[in-house]
């Protein structure tokens, strides 16, 4: 499972980051987020066709919002995880990270891609059930 978590975030092989991924990789360190980033993709979901299940809620913008909103809180997560992790883990060896802001960014970028993509494929299969918002988003 690891394996193809961490073919999501390298995007096969297209944006592998070096000792980054590696690192990333060989600590389990990508399997975390990806759990976050499906809880709040599902959370997100649910809160908006069944819990704010109002007329006024079903328009695209509104759908919008809380489809980016996910993926920018996606973004955020896994920055501050990746980091965390990724200190924590050269800390416990007496050394400074050697990794730099852009492979953070990069990181979080394809999450924040990810996010919202299960967002939208999610919100393709649970829509059907919501009384007011099934039609958003309508293609």
């Amino acid at each position: 499972m690891e394996g193809f978590i961490a073919n999501l975030y390298e995007l096969w092989g297209l944006t592998y980051l070096g000792n980054f991924s590696t690192d990333m990789f060989n600590n389990s360190f990508y399997q975390p987020i990806f759990i976050i980033m499906l809880a709040a993709v599902v959370i997100v979901n649910v809160a908006y066709y069944y819990l704010l299940n109002h007329p006024r809620m079903n328009r695209m913008h509104h759908w919008l919002f809380f489809n980016l909103g996910t993926g920018l809180v996606t973004f955020v997560i896994t920055w501050a995880i990746s980091n965390a992790k990724m200190t924590g883990f050269y800390a416990t060896q007496g050394m400074n990270s050697p990794h730099d802001w852009t492979n953070y960014f990069v990181l979080s970028l394809i999450a924040f891609l990810w996010a919202t993509i299960f967002y939208l494929l999610f919100s393709l299969t649970i829509k059907w059930g919501s009384r007011n918002c099934k039609h958003t988003p309508c293609w």
